[in-house]
């Protein structure tokens, strides 16, 4: 019979003599079987050589003391009972979640690497009652360095290393933060350790320490840390954190509209732009109120990352009796979330552009696929929507003659404004790199888009001063633009706010219009220009050559009856 076993036996024995003599008693050491539930033969023999080995260990682990006495019986006192280090229902959490990643015998070599002692691994059991044994064993024990070897079990069983594949860390990083969940009720978390390599279990500070560190050197660690914080490469991180964020949000509410069916791509890109996100987190320890001992300042008091892929999504939702998988119940915490990143940011004065043009790139194209999924998505529910309409029945009509009919662009709405009527276009989201924009002079344009061609103006592009009456600045930022080959002149440094807010504005619109929430502009941060990417071209003189796209022959015939169809209506 294994030694765990024969523990809980010779306690139960103690508890009988405990409970007739109080907590000091004398105890006779000898040999005791207990027998099996049919009264049949023995289940458990303990000899008096081993009885006493056990009390021994009892006595090392803070449960008892033993002093000697004569005729073969010891003097024993019991002790108060100590509090586990972490609650034994966290514990039984841990041990069946840690099941489904180990073999049986990989359970052991674990405990035995971490320098557990052999007679404490019940094997072969179940996989989960392995682990929990030896955490029960080691929480209630008073000794220090048993609580200290459980937290480093702990921390070993989710190291990147015990995982095989491309995403090993983010396994860990997902069981870390189902496990700080459990932790949470004990104030402990676990953290990665870039120093050590190696996750870590730390303890949080009660209300009484965190008081003693505001009463001290509070002020030199905010400034100590805030210093840190702004390094180069720790506000690049930051940056990218909320950046990533950002994009992230995006991807959890597009994914909600259609939770059932995710695609491959569209799950690539939830599990890079998650390791973004918990890479700057981890390395800054965003997400511990302590790192090393020390309490931290900056950290993020939210800190949700909804599920671990989207496959697993529905599944990780069903487990969670209050919680449903539906945006409307995850947009809070995200929104909580981005807020303290977004604090975070301007505490540290972050920069809207990185620096890493991969990173960056790789936002930008997931950008690129959310616009195109959530108009997939639209026109299909526009779709269902129609088919679950009642048809009305058919009725046979006899035409005795055709009415003449005028015919509009009917994919476009129009926009009334006193009594002019103003016709903006309807895009399909498109790259920056298949739009053309073509100024027939400082008011009108011809647009490409893709397979798309059109005219338009300032205004039914929505870059009317409606004040004024007159295009607004960001459409003259345009035209400057489309005059100087789609870039601007050398920025100063740095870029002046009026420039910036310019840049934004025209950015923000251009992002509506084509359905492409990417930036339409290069990375400035090299260049020191603004440069656009979509094709301008300036509007020409009288005694240029006429355009390759004909426009002018295009507005002679088409733009102008679309006015005058619009005076008429």
């Amino acid at each position: 019979m294994d030694f765990i076993s024969k523990i809980e036996q010779v306690k139960e024995r103690i508890g009988f003599s405990q409970k007739a003599l109080g907590d000091k008693f004398p105890y006779l050491v000898s040999n005791f079987a207990t027998e099996d539930d049919e009264g049949g033969e023995p289940d458990i023999y303990i000899d008096g050589g081993e009885h006493r080995r056990i009390l021994d260990y009892l006595a090392t682990k803070g449960y008892l003391e033993v002093s000697e006495r004569k005729g073969g019986a010891v003097q024993i006192k019991i002790l108060p009972k100590a509090e586990p280090v972490i609650k034994l229902k966290t514990l039984e959490h841990i041990a069946r979640d840690l099941q489904d990643y180990f073999t049986g015998k990989d359970i052991v070599a674990l405990l035995k690497e971490a320098g557990v002692d052999q007679e404490l691994i019940v094997y072969p059991q179940s996989k989960w009652l392995i682990f929990y044994a030896v955490f029960k064993e080691l929480a209630l024990s008073k000794d220090t360095k048993d609580g200290d070897l459980l937290f480093k079990i702990l921390g070993d069983a989710i190291h990147p290393l015990n995982w095989g594949g491309d995403f090993s860390a983010e396994k860990s990083e997902w069981l870390q933060e189902k496990f700080n969940k459990y932790l949470e009720y004990d104030g402990l978390a676990l953290f990665y350790s870039d120093a050590e390599k190696k996750y870590e279990v730390l303890r949080k500070l009660h209300a009484e320490e965190e008081e003693d560190v505001i009463g001290g050197d509070l002020f030199v660690q905010e400034q100590e840390e805030l210093a840190f914080l702004r390094l180069p490469e720790n506000k690049e991180k930051i940056s990218t954190l909320r950046k990533a964020y950002q994009v992230f949000m995006n991807i959890a509410e597009v994914f909600c509209d259609n939770p059932s069916k995710p695609s491959n791509l569209m799950n690539h890109s939830y599990v890079i732009t998650k390791k973004l996100i918990t890479d700057a987190a981890r390395d800054l320890h965003l997400y511990v109120s302590s790192a090393s001992g020390v309490q931290r300042i900056h950290t993020l008091a939210h800190y949700c990352i909804p599920f671990n892929n989207l496959f697993t999504a529905e599944a990780e939702y069903k487990d969670r009796a209050s919680e449903k998988l539906h945006w409307d119940e995850i947009r809070p915490k995200m929104n909580a979330t981005y807020g303290c990143i977004d604090e975070l940011y301007r505490k540290v004065d972050g920069s809207d552009i990185l620096s890493k043009p991969d990173v960056q790139q790789t936002l930008n194209e997931i950008s690129l696929l959310l616009s195109k999924t959530k108009e997939e998505n639209r026109k299909r529910a526009e779709a269902k929507q129609r088919a679950s309409v009642p048809q009305i029945p058919v009725q046979k009509i006899e035409i005795t003659a055709m009415p003449e009919l005028q015919i509009r662009n009917t994919e476009d709405n129009t926009i009334t404004k006193g009594k002019k009527r103003i016709y903006p276009p309807k895009f399909e989201p498109t790259d920056w790199a298949k739009i053309t924009l073509r100024f027939i002079d400082e008011q009108n344009v011809f647009i490409a888009a893709d397979k798309k061609q059109v005219p338009s103006d300032y205004e039914a592009l929505g870059f009317a001063d409606d004040k004024r009456g007159k295009p607004n600045t960001a459409w003259a930022f345009l035209l400057g633009l489309a005059r100087n080959n789609g870039e601007t002149q050398t920025l100063a440094s740095p870029i002046p706010d009026t420039i910036k807010q310019q840049k934004r504005q025209l950015s923000d619109r251009l992002k509506t219009i084509f359905k492409n929430d990417t930036d339409p502009f290069y990375d400035p941060t090299k260049t020191h220009i603004y440069k656009i990417k979509i094709n301008l071209l300036p509007p020409q003189s009288e005694n240029e050559r006429p355009d390759k796209f004909g426009v002018q022959e295009f507005l002679d015939e088409t733009m102008t009856s679309v006015y005058e169809d619009a005076k008429e209506q």
